[in-house]
Order: C-alpha cells, then structure tokens, then sequence
C-alpha cells in the first residue's frame, strides 16, 4: 500500500509535524515512552477490582467483568481461544484523570506533539472550551484486547469506522503473536476520497447493512476483501504494523480499522484541528443522518460550541499580541475565522 510518514518522537520538531499533517494523511511517530508500567500485571495489581463491560469482538455482545478476570484470559493460550474480548473506551463513564491519574499525567507528559494532542494544547480547537463549562470527554481512553488473527472468520479487534475528528492511539504493549514474533496491531486506512467506493463495494458485498455502510461499524474488510476492493474498486488503504512505543495520527475524515495480532494495550485521544476541520464538520453532519437510521449515540463533541469557544478565545489572544506588538502574522493564518470556522457553518 501507499507508503506511510514516520516520524522518530526525539527527532521530530512541530514544524516538522504541521508539514506533513498538513498533507491529511495518516503518520507515525516512533520511540514514543510514557513513564510508568503499563503492563496486565501492573494494571492488574493497581484496578483488578474495577467492575469492566467486555466486549466480544466477534458478536459485539458485552458481559460484565472485572479487569483482573479479563486480564486472566491474556495467559490463555489463543490458539485455543474461542473468543476474541476487548475492553473499549476505558473508562465509558469516567474521565482517565480521575480513574488513572498517573497514567493520565504520563499520557500528557510523554504524547508526541502536546501542541495538538493534549487537553490544553493551543492546535487543539477543543481545549480553548470554557473551565466552567461541560467540554466533550475527548479522552484519553484506553483499548485493551485479545490478539486476533487474519482471515475470513475475523471482525478484528475495531471494525471498519469513521471518527468525529483526528485521533493519535499509542500503543503501550504487546505480547507475542501465535508464531512468537513481536506482537503489533495491523491497521487498515482509506482516505477520504477512496471512501465512496469503499461504501459501494460494502453495500455490494454485505446484505445486512443498516443506514451508512462504514458509520454502522459492521464490517471488518477481510483479506479477501481487501484483495476484491483494491482489484476491482482500486481502493488500496494506507497499511501500518503498530508495534509498542509508536503511536498512530489519524486525520478526521480517513475511515480505518485495526486488528490486533496479539494481546495489546493501547491508549488514545482525540482532538480537534483546523487540518482536518472540513472533514469533522462533514462527518459530524452524516452521524446527524445516522443517528435517524441506526443506533449511534448521543452527539457528545458540541463541535459548534467547540468552534465558537475557540473563534473567541484566539481572537482574544491574537489581539493580545498584536497590541503587546509581539503577533507573528504568518503563524495565526490557521485561526483566521473567515477561512477556517465560520465558512464551516
């Protein structure tokens, strides 16, 4: 497939990241650390009786748990394994600040370029939300689960989708996988002009789909599936081996999957940029649509609100500069309103 940007985490400058992600393609960065043990052991020993909903990644079907249970199943061995679990968007109803502070606090030290992917990073549009307000939980959540495998039986680890907006997901750990090797998560993306061939050939080859083939989460595109879109619909994704320590930047609008080739810890956050902002509007809108047809949940990024706070709030900061004599044009042409926020509306 296509070749993917990387990165080296000690090497690479901001400037260096906004070039490339101003491309709006997929990147990796690499030798990423956070501080602390991220372990099953570790994590089990600190949250063991953490009461946990578990996933099953094949039928979707959730059982109540307890992360020691869950973390138990990581020792057994998954060529025998008869289900493939996942503990997805740890903690569902809590902020990882409260539940994991320590970890929350290694996530925001240790992320690559904190500019954009932390909670008060000036390039993230949503952490200019008012303190008094009640912002969008936009993470960090965790993604704990089983390894899986490739064929035509599996629905990976996350099935196709589409997020809201950009997301970086740094992987924490992995074991090995059934041949012994270094375990990696096996991500598939396809670009957002690729996009309406990959909903045809769904619709094409998948009877039961409700409302929006990719925004349903359904499918899993298979290798032999994969082989059909790419030789009959010329749709090849942007591949990526995910392996610990690298951590994978997704821009707004590149629908993607992943299947994890063994067991994994996985942390992850979203965040939103002026990049990408044509393409979280877009898909905020079609999750407006699908919410009429399916199942989605509740609208939960307040992206106009998010917006607003941030037109002021830069506004205000680059009247500051500007007065104070010390505003640098070329670096705020981002935030210009007229370009990059109201034309959204």
């Amino acid at each position: 497939g296509p070749t993917v940007t990387t990165f080296n985490n000690g090497s690479m400058s901001l400037s260096d990241f906004t070039s490339a992600w101003a491309r709006g393609e997929p990147l990796v960065v690499t030798d990423c650390v956070l501080q602390g043990a991220w372990t099953p052991e570790n994590l089990s020993r600190q949250h063991g009786t953490t009461k946990v909903k578990i996933v099953d990644c094949q039928t979707n079907i959730q059982t109540n748990s307890t992360l020691t249970r869950f973390f138990d199943s990581f020792t057994e061995d998954p060529a025998t394994r008869n289900t493939v679990l996942k503990l997805k968007d740890w903690p569902p109803n809590d902020r990882l600040e409260r539940v994991l502070p320590d970890l929350y606090k290694a996530f925001e030290k240790g992320v690559p370029v904190p500019e954009y992917t932390t909670a008060d990073g000036i390039y993230n549009l949503a952490s200019h939300f008012p303190h008094h307000g009640v912002p969008p939980d936009l993470g960090p959540k965790m993604y704990i689960a089983h390894g899986t495998f490739q064929s035509e039986d599996c629905r990976g680890s996350t099935r196709l989708h589409l997020d809201l907006t950009s997301a970086v997901n740094l992987a924490l750990y992995a074991g090995n996988t059934l041949d012994g090797a270094p375990g990696y998560a096996l991500w598939h993306l396809f670009s957002p002009s690729s996009l309406g061939r990959v909903r045809a050939y769904i619709r094409e080859a998948v009877d039961n789909s409700i409302g929006d083939p990719i925004h349903n989460q359904e499918t899993y595109l298979t290798p032999s599936m994969l082989h059909v879109l790419a030789g009959k619909h010329g749709v090849v994704p942007h591949t990526i081996r995910q392996y610990p320590g690298q951590a994978v930047f997704i821009p707004a609008g590149w629908a993607h999957q992943v299947s994890n080739q063994a067991n994994a810890i996985k942390i992850a956050c979203d965040f939103i940029c002026t990049e990408n902002l044509e393409y979280t509007a877009q898909v905020w809108r079609e999750l407006r649509t699908q919410r009429l047809v399916g199942q989605y949940g509740d609208d939960v990024l307040q992206l106009e609100s998010c917006l607003w706070y941030a037109w002021i709030s830069l506004l205000g900061i680059r009247n500051r500069l500007r007065a104070s004599g010390t505003l640098k044009t070329a670096g705020w042409k981002r935030f210009t309103p007229s370009q990059n926020i109201l034309r959204l509306k």
